[in-house]
């Protein structure tokens, strides 16, 4: 058989303008920009994400307190790995954490403290088995906090308006509470007290953040996030900054060695990376305008690659154009002259006529040579006259014949089939 190759247009069409590389690149950089522009981070009020991460400059983070260490001279790290320390020296920093402290990681914490360090606690709903060893909970009720007692001094503001949890804070803080039996451990210290009230019993001050002896080390544990947030510390009428400040420096005393290195856990607030690759990360995963522009940059890479010139010609397509049904007939024509298939020949010649007469009714029928001989012999009963005719097409069913015999049966098929026709 032949194959014709399809063809080829002469010169391939231009790409249109829009998929070159160079406008891509200077639309995307263009999208990018204006997304960065518009695109709004809500950092009034108490909004903004609400982990209590020092890598976050939102209200509702703490790295003020990380700077605010860092200035006052004790050397900080944060940590992505969730690894205790094992320095005594070192102060161990768990702020109220959204990935769930593991029992496993409780009793890390716990026996760094016991054997020496140092550890700055804010209880929350990851924290339990801390709790738990700590014989702590959180009183939701709470209370405003005392102004004249315990570390706290606000500076002096004679137009402090009042204070609400739900917002940003205006006036005196109403605070969470500490409540259980860990509050009467030996040598406990009150850093941030509460206001007492004539209707609530207790055994002494209440408080939301105190100091204990644990072991050879020490702890402070905090109720509320919000003695650590950056909307707190940044105004001074509240005093927690002074706390604050006051809850480190009782961190840092008493051990062998002073403990002048903050170790702060940003793995239990979902953070591993930090600096300008952080916030990119971030702001391409964690916001609606980051996962926008991510979404874009990745659709615009598929352009370039579409459209990019290719290293490699690409390799012609070849097509084989179908035979028509006549060049089939040919083609098996000069295959059985060539083997000499004359009873093959013979046979499709006998089913042919059988298909005509019949009305298609031994289309797709193999039926085999009996049956051919059948047929022929019911034509020679009913048509006497072409018994010489269907006696050559018989012989050369059984039969090799040569080529001019053979022509003779193909003039034989066709007297029969116009005998028939006439009828």
């Amino acid at each position: 058989m032949t194959t014709v190759p399809m063809d080829h247009a002469n010169a391939a069409s231009p790409a249109p303008w829009y998929t070159r590389p160079g406008i891509v690149i200077a639309l995307l950089a263009a999208l990018v920009m204006i997304t960065a522009l518009v695109a709004r981070t809500p950092v009034t009020g108490r909004s903004g994400d609400p982990r209590l991460s020092t890598s976050s400059a939102d209200p509702l983070g703490a790295k003020l307190l990380y700077e605010l260490a860092d200035r006052l001279g004790w050397h900080v790290v944060r940590d992505g790995r969730g690894v205790v320390p094992t320095a005594n020296t070192t102060i161990y920093s768990v702020l109220d954490p959204v990935v769930p402290v593991t029992p496993e990681d409780a009793g890390a914490m716990l026996a760094h403290v016991r054997r020496g360090g140092a550890l700055l606690l804010v209880l929350g709903e990851g924290t339990s088995p801390l709790n738990d060893s700590l014989q702590l909970t959180v009183d939701r009720q709470g209370d405003d906090v005392a102004q004249n007692i315990g570390a706290v001094r606000p500076c002096a503001d004679a137009n402090r308006a009042r204070f609400t949890r739900d917002a940003l804070w205006f006036g005196n803080a109403r605070m969470l509470a500490l409540h259980g039996k860990g509050l009467s451990r030996p040598g406990l210290q009150r850093l941030v007290l509460l206001e007492s009230r004539p209707n609530i019993v207790t055994d002494g001050p209440r408080s939301t953040m105190v100091g204990m002896p644990y072991g050879a080390g020490r702890l402070v544990v905090s109720a509320d996030p919000d003695v650590f947030r950056n909307d707190a510390l940044r105004e001074c009428r509240y005093g927690l900054d002074v706390a604050s400040v006051r809850a480190l420096e009782y961190l840092s005393e008493s051990g062998t060695a002073p403990r002048r290195t903050i170790v702060f856990d940003e793995f239990h607030q979902g953070r591993t990376r930090f600096g300008m690759s952080g916030a990119i990360e971030r702001f391409l995963g964690e916001t609606p305008p980051g996962r926008v522009v991510l979404h874009i940059a990745l659709a615009g890479l598929l352009l370039l690659f579409a459209a990019a010139p290719r290293v490699l010609p690409p390799r012609e397509q070849v097509r084989i154009e179908r035979r028509s049904p006549l060049e089939h007939v040919d083609a098996l024509a000069r295959a059985y002259v060539q083997v000499g298939a004359t009873r093959t020949s013979a046979q499709h010649l006998v089913r042919g006529l059988r298909r005509r007469m019949e009305h298609g009714a031994a289309r797709g029928k193999r039926g085999g040579l009996d049956e051919d001989q059948l047929y022929l012999t019911r034509l020679a009963d009913v048509k006497p006259a072409l018994a010489s005719d269907i006696a050559i097409v018989r012989h050369a069913l059984t039969n090799p014949v040569d080529l001019g015999e053979f022509r003779r049966v193909g003039q034989a098929i066709q007297r029969i089939e116009a005998a028939l026709t006439r009828t």
